[in-house]
């Protein structure tokens, strides 16, 4: 059966904030463990450094993160 798309509006507005949600590959539970939420941390900051962005929150779940950019 096919996926169906979320139809929500999407805005990007400079200096606002943005709400990001990544999820594990098969929705698995990768994020259980301390080394895997401290190399997603190390990513995100290498992320936040490149594309010069703030980090307003976060959360990390075993199977998925979110961040309040």
């Amino acid at each position: 059966m096919p996926t169906k798309l979320k139809k929500c509006k999407r805005y990007s507005i400079d200096g606002h904030a943005h709400e990001l949600t990544f999820s594990c590959f098969h929705r698995r539970q990768f994020l259980r463990s301390d080394r895997a939420c401290n190399w997603l941390a190390r990513a995100i900051s290498n992320a936040r450094e490149k594309h010069l962005f703030h980090i307003w929150a976060y959360v990390f779940m075993p199977t998925h993160a979110h961040l309040l950019i």
